[in-house]
């Protein structure tokens, strides 16, 4: 019944990715967050630190860690590529019957789809319009120029992925 949890140490956006990592039972992942992502092409080739040692990790997690790690104070997470050890296949195994467990548990789940870009701007903006002023008809809807960048936001990998359904209805 245990888990590892992140820890992210604070820092400011150019300083090295510094973490600790604690086996815990699966009941304190009510203080975490689970990071919800897509894994992004191998190899991995960052450098984040995890208990002082170099660990390496995908661009796409990188990123992550880098916007969600905050400047004063530490953020607890339950990432899957660091959390669960890869390489063990009966650990990984064991942790993925687990994950239910994990994401419905955690105080909450982060959907990390990218770095922010102007067009995820954009498409944002159209989903805010959209829930503030009511449904749009769908001619009006699909003629806003904010269309083609909430189309492309659609199409990224993290929504083809499978644990994706498990992940939305947790």
């Amino acid at each position: 019944n245990q888990i590892r949890l992140l820890t992210v140490l604070p820092g400011e956006k150019d300083d090295a990715v510094r973490c600790t990592l604690r086996n815990v039972n699966l009941d304190a992942i009510g203080e975490a967050n689970a990071l919800s992502y897509a894994w992004g092409l191998p190899p991995s080739t960052k450098t984040i630190f995890v208990n002082d040692a170099p660990f390496m990790v995908r661009p796409n997690l990188f990123d992550a860690l880098i916007y969600l790690r905050q400047p004063i104070s530490e953020i607890v997470l339950w990432i899957d590529a660091i959390c669960i050890n890869q390489s063990d296949i009966d650990e990984r195994s064991h942790q993925v019957q687990q994950m239910a467990d994990i994401y419905s548990r955690a105080g909450r789940v982060l959907v990390w789809l990218g770095v922010e870009t102007e067009k995820t701007n954009e498409a944002f903006s159209l989903l805010t319009d959209a829930y503030l002023n009511g449904p749009f008809n769908r001619k009006e809807l699909m003629g806003d120029p904010r269309w083609v960048p909430l189309k492309e936001l659609c199409e990224k990998d993290y929504w083809k992925r499978v644990w994706i359904v498990q992940e939305i209805c947790l």
